[in-house]
């Protein structure tokens, strides 16, 4: 090729005699085979003497450069194959000569513009992005940049954590077993379905007919009677026939009237994802794209918030993963689908042996070491004040006190328990953790130990849907 300081078009031709039939009438020239054409238009891409590339090429051919010269940020056209074919079979050159000015001309004519919007697509393409207008973007606002918390319907774990759940963010909640980390995503989602955000809630153990259940539990709880107190039904005993059967009027009354506030407060937003065998990220995306097309269609404008019961459930993208690995891509993959989505995504995770005995620390999280990395806000649920219970000087009694501490804890219906905040990507890690209390029989969780019991059904702490 020529070396030229004034930009110029640069002809793409199938063979070495054409290359050399158009290299003879002044042209430059690049023959294709045996060449790699991702490598030859990042090459292309380097050399300030190329304005634009002519493809004279077949039609599948010409494809293939056609996107390799995209994907490099060269600006392209694609000659009439079948008339150059022509030209190229004449033995008079006139007619090849009459294409080759004809296209060098109308390519010459591409300015800077035509220049800057092939690099912005390449760039765009290659998932690299410039800033020209973020800070402006930032200053009005706009709707990509803007970054909002989403209350857990708990205050004081709103206040830990910087206002609620974070909008692009990946949030994972640590508990033991039955320790009611369930409940407490449950209690989130509707929360946050009821404030007029649709929710995904992936369930792979529990049915959506057992999780329903809870938030009616929790409803029959916070519903007070004519003449004070508060009624009293746990999942299991509004499910079962035979329990239903002993209530009196007024508390099946009660039921039926938290069925209907749920059906029309939160059910519109509240939708469960549940099917046989554990779902992968691909299925679990799929889910999350149907959801957010109905949000969309009913006039949502926000997408929906994601919550998954839970991580170590979730199917590895390939069987010959090892736990730890799966467990790893997971996270990261919802991460990403956080940001992608600019929503709220909370998962909930087992956590290991060792933080039974001494409490919650970054290592609580079970099989993953890129929790404490990819997550922007991680939290651990316990018994209240778990680690000074089970303080000790040998390792045999602080497993001991730990078994006693969970075991009493587990026993009682009205548990005091505490939310650990481990990370807060951006904003500041409360000093101590949050105080909570749990109704268990009713599924409840609040920010103390009083249940509003007045007939204005109201109490600090309140779930603020009900």
């Amino acid at each position: 090729m020529d070396d030229q300081t004034t930009p110029t078009p640069l002809f793409i031709v199938a063979t070495t005699q054409e290359a050399v039939r158009v290299d003879g009438m002044g042209y430059t020239v690049v023959d294709v085979a045996g060449e790699d054409p991702a490598q030859v238009a990042v090459n292309l891409a380097q050399r300030p003497e190329v304005s634009t590339a002519i493809v004279v090429l077949d039609d599948q051919t010409a494809q293939v450069w056609a996107g390799a010269l995209e994907s490099a940020g060269v600006p392209y056209t694609v000659a009439d194959s079948g008339e150059y074919a022509e030209a190229f079979a004449a033995v008079d050159d006139a007619a090849l000569s009459e294409c080759l000015r004809r296209d060098y001309q109308s390519a010459a004519e591409l300015d800077q513009v035509a220049q800057a919007e092939a690099t912005a697509k390449a760039l765009s393409k290659a998932h690299v992005h410039d800033t020209m207008s973020v800070a402006m973007e930032i200053y009005g606002l706009d709707q990509s940049c803007v970054r909002e918390r989403m209350s857990t319907g708990l205050d004081n774990l709103d206040k830990a954590c910087g206002g609620g759940l974070p909008e692009g963010g990946l949030t994972v909640i640590g508990a033991g077993s039955s320790s009611g980390k369930t409940t407490l995503c449950n209690q989130m989602a509707d929360t946050i379905a009821a404030s007029g955000t649709h929710v995904l809630f992936v369930t792979i153990e529990q049915s959506r007919h057992e999780l329903v259940a809870k938030s009616l539990s929790r409803m029959m709880r916070l519903t007070p009677k004519a003449h004070g107190g508060y009624y009293v039904a746990s999942a299991t005993h509004i499910t079962s026939a035979k329990d239903r059967e002993k209530w009196p009027s007024d508390k099946t009354d009660a039921l039926l009237n938290c069925c209907a506030r749920y059906t029309q407060d939160v059910a519109p937003r509240m939708h469960y994802f549940e099917m046989d065998g554990q779902p992968t990220m691909a299925d679990i995306r799929r889910a999350y794209e149907a959801v957010r097309t109905s949000a969309r269609r009913a006039g949502s404008k926000k997408n929906p918030v994601l919550f998954i019961d839970y991580l170590q459930l979730m199917r590895a993208k390939d069987d010959r993963m090892t736990d730890r690995k799966a467990v790893d891509v997971n996270v990261m993959e919802l991460r990403q689908l956080a940001r992608e989505m600019a929503t709220s995504v909370v998962v909930i995770s087992s956590i290991n042996r060792a933080s039974y005995t001494e409490g919650a620390d970054m290592s609580a999280f079970k099989e993953s070491g890129t929790i404490e990395f990819s997550s922007d806000l991680a939290l651990v649920l316990q018994p209240r004040d778990f680690g000074n219970k089970t303080k000790s000087k040998s390792e045999k009694e602080a497993r001991d006190k730990a078994r006693e501490a969970m075991a009493e804890h587990k026993g009682k219906a009205h548990r005091e328990c505490e939310i650990v905040v481990l990370k807060n990507r951006g904003g500041a890690m409360p000093k101590d953790p949050v105080p909570l209390m749990f109704d268990a029989m009713c599924n409840l969780f609040a920010c103390d130990g009083s249940a509003p019991q007045d007939k204005n059904n109201s109490g600090d702490g309140m779930p603020k849907y009900l």
